[in-house]
């Protein structure tokens, strides 16, 4: 299975009131995965600010800001609700 075929199924099997939430931590999550296969790296392989000939300076800022918005407010607080949903209606924990 693709990782876009993957996305999709989630967003397809998300309940209705948490569509938006999944929404918004999947393509989040899709951007930072897509700026790793621009650059040609992986997350294994990737160190912060350190650019090569495999890695530029522009895919290191796209890698970076990607994984700024995985992590900003808006998609942590989907990813709040999509927990909150999970403990609450399928009594399931979905912490780390």
């Amino acid at each position: 299975m693709t990782r876009g075929a993957l996305g999709c199924g989630l967003l397809a099997a998300a309940p209705g009131d948490l569509g938006d939430e999944w929404g918004t931590l999947y393509f989040a999550w899709e951007g930072l995965a897509d700026a790793f296969d621009a650059a040609g790296t992986t997350p294994r392989d990737y160190r912060r600010g350190e650019t090569s000939d495999e890695v530029t300076v522009a895919e290191d800022e796209a890698i970076q800001g990607a994984a700024a918005d995985l992590g900003s407010a808006r998609v942590v607080e989907a990813a709040r609700g999509i927990e909150e949903h999970a403990a609450e209606v399928c009594d399931v924990d979905l912490r780390l």
